[in-house]
């Protein structure tokens, strides 16, 4: 009878304990002693009894020491502790998406107690394993980590005589762990407690993105995302003057450089309040408990100085932007990437047709919304977007030329196709797309409204959001025909946000008409040829030898075409364009001619060879009368 027993047992087998309990336990006899199993079945009990008593989980923690008391060199040394690992090898690495390869990362040594312990290093990656003995045992890691040197935006992290900031660049992060927290936007730790402990230069104050506590920075936000945090986290060390708000659920600080003159910090942190305020009204960040704006001043160099930017801050030189709109616009696109893109409150966008909204709202949104806040006075940055876009879409740019959005999910480097892509061309279409909302729904529906939306059902969660079956239910119809003409091949993109054209003139009073036909020579200027003529006509008034080399360079791109066919403006038209009044619309028509602009002796010839036959035609429509026809006189 117990020969048979193993086999059923291994069959169907029954865990008690890190026991198997064989036929005895399958046939659920009474416990003790019985003909089959005899005296068997009360040892097994008791060894099962004794094995239910589990050792207690691990509960590692992490512990930091950034030490950046000495600025000479440009280097930090960083501590970590690593305690109440389980034993086996724990692979420590830089962050999730690796960091600049301006900071360098070295002499990195380990060891517990008074031993010395070996790191082995993978190949040419950052990455270090280190064997831990037990729970018991404290594994003490150190290293240098030198930041500053020149990325896209300035300096990668600087210490330098004024100021110092390290990002989570510099720091090593259990890769296990870290990868458990990114799995599927989770965002639980198994650690127990993460800690950083700064220690800053004489008289400085730190300022981090961390919350502050008791035993140091505390990186987790909710209990939430503590190793992500610190690989996007900035802490500043220096003179910094600390502004508080909160602005809806949410702890808004500002740290400005405490020597700037009291009114630009507090103009400064006002207007930063403004713009969270902002995004708050529309488009809330949900679960975000904290958010840190660091502004910097200028390295010693006289450059700007770029920290990481996540969902709990940024850090960056304001100086490099002090007085231009730039600054906010960036502190606001960065803002936009916290609700739309960052996993602790954002949502995920994979399509290839799809993604290009992420960068493609953010660009916008940095533009409404700080006109929202009152910190961006007009549409300046639409309309320089507008005239960049319609340079590359006219051919009129030697070195790039107009793609689809559609091709933006394969382009993620620095190239200028991608920056094309994100941060000129994919906030065009988001501007079409809020203007068709606005226009179906009487102004009911719009972007700001749809992405709240979003937001509140997919925002901190690992489900992808399928844009296209969200906006047709949205807008209550397909959006097939939106996605065919302006995502997956080049549709020409009018410029439906108002004060495109109107920044460009001075208004010149009432009884102004509303609409306007242009042509030359009988034939009607398109849209784009219209917008290049006044584009241009504003920038010769702000611009006047810039201006001119655009106007040259344009000839020498289309010089081959040139030869063939030349279309050149009289001046009669130019004066007429440069007085339209800002209540002016244009009946604006595509047309396949493009507009080319000569040099003043092309233009004195054309005008002399063509006296006779040019005539300018423009038909303003008065508010008190039907359209009349004005005939300008010949050149």
């Amino acid at each position: 009878m117990l020969n048979a027993a193993p086999r059923r047992a291994t069959r169907n087998p029954r865990p008690l304990g890190g026991l198997v309990i064989g036929a005895c336990s399958l046939r659920r006899r009474p416990i003790g002693p019985g003909p089959a199993c005899g005296g068997w079945w009360a040892l097994l009990a008791v060894l099962a009894t004794a094995s239910c008593r589990r050792p207690e989980a691990p509960s590692p923690e992490l512990l930091y020491t950034l030490d950046a008391s000495q600025l000479q060199g440009g280097e930090v040394t960083v501590e970590l502790r690593l305690r109440g690992f389980p034993a086996g090898e724990v692979a420590l690495r830089r962050g999730p998406e690796g960091s600049a390869p301006t900071t360098i990362v070295s002499e990195v040594q380990a060891r517990s107690g008074d031993r010395t312990l070996p790191l082995a290093r993978r190949g040419a990656a950052e990455v270090w394993t280190v064997s831990v003995g037990g729970v018991a045992d404290e594994i003490v890691v150190r290293w240098r980590a030198r930041q500053g040197g020149m990325g896209r935006h300035g300096h990668e992290g600087y210490l330098g005589t004024q100021f110092g900031l390290v990002d989570g660049g510099a720091l090593l992060l259990p890769a296990a762990e870290l990868q458990d927290e990114l799995r599927g936007w989770r965002g639980a730790s198994r650690l127990r407690r993460v800690r950083m402990r700064v220690v800053a230069p004489a008289g400085w104050r730190t300022v981090s993105t961390m919350t502050s506590t008791e035993d140091g920075l505390d990186p987790a936000i909710g209990g939430r995302f503590p190793l992500a945090h610190l690989a996007h986290s900035n802490i500043a060390v220096g003179p910094f003057a600390l502004a508080e708000r909160r602005i809806g659920a949410v702890r808004v600080r500002v740290a400005a450089f405490e020597s700037w003159p009291e009114d630009k910090r507090s103009r400064v942190a006002l207007d930063v309040f403004r713009i969270y305020a902002a995004f708050d009204r529309e488009t809330p960040c949900r679960g975000l408990e904290a958010y840190t704006v660091i502004l910097l001043p200028l390295a010693d160099d006289g450059r700007a100085v770029a920290g990481k930017f996540w969902a709990a801050g940024q850090a960056f030189s304001y100086d490099a932007y002090d007085g231009t709109r730039r600054a906010y616009e960036l502190v606001a696109h960065r803002i936009a990437h916290t609700v739309n893109r960052e996993p602790l409150c954002g949502f995920r966008l994979v399509a290839p047709d799809e993604r290009w909204f992420v960068e493609g709202w953010a660009s916008w949104v940095e533009v409404t919304h700080g006109m929202a806040a009152g910190v961006i006075g007009s549409e300046q940055r639409l309309v320089e977007l507008g005239a960049t876009y319609r340079s590359v879409a006219l051919g009129l740019d030697p070195l790039l030329r107009d793609a689809p959005l559609l091709r933006e999910a394969a382009s993620r480097g620095e190239d200028r196709e991608t920056l094309y892509l994100h941060y000129t061309k994919a906030p065009l279409v988001v501007a079409v797309l809020d203007h068709e909302l606005r226009r179906r729904s009487a102004g009911a529906k719009t972007v700001n409204g749809f992405v709240a939306g979003l937001h509140a059902r997919y925002g901190g969660r690992a489900a992808v959001v399928p844009l296209r079956a969200e906006l047709a239910a949205y807008v209550g119809g397909s959006v097939e025909a939106f996605f065919s003409q302006l995502v997956r091949r080049n549709g020409f993109i009018y410029p439906l946000h108002p004060g495109f054209l109107e920044h460009l003139r001075e208004g010149r009073g009432a009884g102004a008409p509303e609409r306007v036909e242009l042509r030359v020579e009988g034939r009607e200027l398109g849209t784009e040829v219209v917008e290049r003529l006044l584009l241009l006509l504003a920038r010769l008034k702000r611009e006047p030898a810039a201006a001119r080399e655009e106007i040259v360079r344009m000839q020498l791109v289309h010089d081959e075409y040139l030869r063939r066919k030349l279309t050149v403006i009289p001046r009669e038209m130019i004066e007429f364009a440069d007085r339209l009044p800002a209540s002016l619309r244009l009946l604006l028509y595509r047309h396949e001619t493009e507009l080319l602009f000569g040099d003043e002796a092309q233009r004195d010839h054309w005008i002399a060879t063509r006296r006779s036959t040019a005539r300018v035609e423009w038909r303003p429509s008065a508010p008190d009368g039907p359209p009349r026809r004005v005939r300008a006189p010949a050149p």
